[in-house]
Formats: structure tokens, sequence, C-alpha cells
């Protein structure tokens, strides 16, 4: 009971950026409550894809939405009222997202199995990639590997290196701890993880892997749009509140 139908999976919709241009096509502004700024599948690299695949769910397309054999042994953590990690799938990990609570208990994780199963049959397992790869929470108010992108490096999704693909899939665990600004160390270290994993999986051959472990954790500050056309973008805003709804302003990406 409780579960969404499946007509309301087909609607699954997260906000987007709303972007104010100028009349050169330069972006000066944006509105939103989540920094979004949609991938489609065939846009995001293979690297980055692998990457979050080798330390988030190596069967992905094995799967029909969970791992038998990994459920089991979440169980026992679970019911000590204790965090579990490793255990969910990537479907699992965009049902909790989209639709659930971060409550811990049996009957949430039963609740997160069973969607999970309804995602796989409603949607193929590259349209799921698309949505979680748009979906999860990357820190510094970035969600989505394309906001992220740009967030830490100031670059587009095909210009992304394996280390740099690497470090945005191991921000997936924990943010804010391991983002590659704040926390240097800790990213470059679950980077190393992350590639580590791609390198067993056979992702990476090894003069790939050691080539992307002798990367320096290059990153970039990124502002959007431009402080000196803030009083503009602002009148903008009003402008558009008295015929849009702040629904279409701050999450249809306008």
């Amino acid at each position: 009971q409780g579960l969404p139908s499946l007509e309301h999976l087909e609607m699954i919709s997260p906000p987007l950026v709303s972007r104010v241009y100028d009349r050169d096509s330069i972006s000066i502004g944006e509105f939103y409550i989540e920094r979004r700024l949609w991938a489609r599948y065939q846009d995001i690299p293979k690297s980055l894809l692998q990457a979050v695949m080798a330390i988030e769910d190596r069967r992905f397309f094995d799967h029909w939405g969970i791992n038998l054999q990994a459920f089991p042994a979440a169980m026992i953590p679970l019911l000590q009222g204790k965090r579990v990690r490793g255990a969910s799938t990537l479907t699992q990990q965009l049902a909790k997202n989209l639709f659930l609570t971060p409550e811990r208990s049996l009957e949430r994780k039963l609740r997160e199995v069973l969607l999970a199963v309804k995602i796989e049959q409603t949607y193929t397992k590259e349209e799921i990639l698309e949505f979680y790869m748009n979906e999860v929470c990357l820190g510094a108010g970035a969600y989505g590997f394309r906001a992220a992108a740009q967030r830490y490096f100031s670059r587009p999704l095909d210009s992304l290196s394996i280390g740099q693909c690497a470090t945005l899939a191991g921000l997936l665990q924990r943010p804010e701890a391991y983002r590659p600004d704040i926390r240097p160390r800790e990213s470059k270290n679950r980077r190393n993880l992350v590639l580590r994993s791609m390198f067993e999986e056979g992702f990476l051959a090894k003069a790939e892997y050691i080539a992307a472990l002798t990367e320096p954790m290059n990153q970039a500050s990124w502002r959007p749009g431009n402080d000196n056309a803030s009083y503009f973008v602002e009148t903008v805003r009003q402008q558009l509140g008295k015929t849009w709804s702040d629904e279409l302003i701050y999450q249809k990406g306008v």
C-alpha cells in the first residue's frame, strides 16, 4: 500500500534550473530549488557510468532491481537501527531519492525493494541510469553529474578525465565529506578507491588505472551568472512572477 502507481513513475520530472540569458545568449542568472542540468543518457561519458557502477552497483545490468546476495546481509544492521551501506542497487537508491523518506525501518526498506522492482519493470536500464545520473545530490548544491562537473571542474561532461569521473562518482556515498574543493585529501582517497574498483571490474586497463591515479586533483571554482547583472535578473524574476507560477520558474527549466 502507498507505493506510487506505474503512471506516476512514468511522469518522473525532477526540478531543473531555469536560466536568464542576455541578448548575446550568455547566461547571466539562474532560478532553481535544486541546481540540476539534465544530461541525456547518450551524452554521459562511458567512463563516468563505469565509475558509478564500479563503486555503487557492479551488477547493475544483470539484476532486476535488487541484489539478492547483498540484501539478506543488509537486514541485520537495519533491524539494529544502524545505517546500511553498499547493499542498495542504483535502482533502489533512485526509488528512495524520488519517493521515500530516509527513515531506517524494515517497512521502508521493503517498500524501497518493491518500488525498485516496479521501476525496473517500467523502464529500460539506460532510462534508469539517466534518471539516476540526473537525480542524485553531489554536494555544494549540485544535483546530477552535469551540474557537478560544472560546479567542481568548470567543465562539460564530455570533457571530463577518467580521474575526474572517479572523483564525481566518489561523491555519491557522502557528498559533503568528499568534496574536492574543501576536502581534497579525502576526495583523492575516495577517487583512488573508485579507480581501484574500476580496474578490478575490468573497466580500466592497467596503464589507464596508473595514469588516472597520478592525475592532479585539479578543480576550478564556478559561480552562476554575472554579479553585475543581479539587479536585472531580479527584475526578470519579478516580471515572470506576474504571469508564471513559482513551480514553472524554479523547477521546470524554462
